[in-house]
């Protein structure tokens, strides 16, 4: 039999203002910037990374054994291949992209990758209106690549309601004149996300956002 976890000092401290401490409790005493009563019950969050900086597939095997086992965390209905959804995130694979996207991309690090869930019926009607959008904010859309996925391997439930999975790639609009002159050294650049459903990436670790 396990034996029962003792209760912290600020799981005692806190009981007057959350619920009485119990068994399951086991956060940490308040400690530099860590407070117990910020501890919330959410979904299960894996993260993988490298000191070295250097992309390896190793990485990503890594985070799908994670994602495996964080199975318990999902939630999923009546059918047990029918749940909420997960997924990994990855660094843009720029050289992956490069042998699928089927148009040029510029050099690596300076474009976007973004995931769009487009309705099955009308789905180039979709991405004409975002394009439409994109170039409203100054964005040019390189193009669309289709993304691959397996429907056979879910539930009916999930299958009734599946999108049309697409990605977009853009270049970081020009801004203005007046921007670089007050902040020369600015850049920026967008992360990227997808549906496990796609092929592995070379990660560094989850990939980022740069902003000024």
């Amino acid at each position: 039999m396990r034996t029962p976890r003792q209760p912290s000092q600020a799981s005692v401290n806190s009981a007057t203002t959350e619920s009485a401490w119990s068994h399951m409790d086991a956060r940490p005493a308040q400690q530099g910037l860590y407070d117990p009563r910020n501890e919330h019950d959410a979904c299960g969050v894996g993260f993988v990374a490298t000191l070295t900086g250097e992309p390896s597939h190793t990485l990503v095997d890594q985070a799908l054994t994670v994602l495996r086992n964080l199975e318990h965390r999902g939630a999923t209905g009546s059918e047990p291949d029918s749940g909420d959804g997960a997924g990994i995130l990855t660094q843009v694979p720029d050289a992956f992209l490069r042998e699928t996207a089927g148009f040029d991309l510029p050099e690596a690090g300076a474009y976007a990758v973004g995931i769009a869930f487009l309705p099955e019926a009308g789905t180039e009607e979709a991405a004409a209106r975002i394009d439409a959008l994109a170039a409203e904010e100054g964005l040019t859309v390189l193009g669309w690549r289709e993304v691959p996925v397996a429907p056979a391997l879910l539930g009916a439930t999930a299958r009734a309601t599946m999108p049309a999975f697409r990605q977009l790639s853009s270049p970081p609009r020009t801004p203005p004149a007046s921007r670089w002159t007050a902040s020369p050294s600015c850049c920026a650049s967008a992360p990227s996300a997808r549906p496990a459903s796609t092929s592995p990436r070379s990660p560094r670790g989850p990939s980022s956002t740069r902003a000024c």
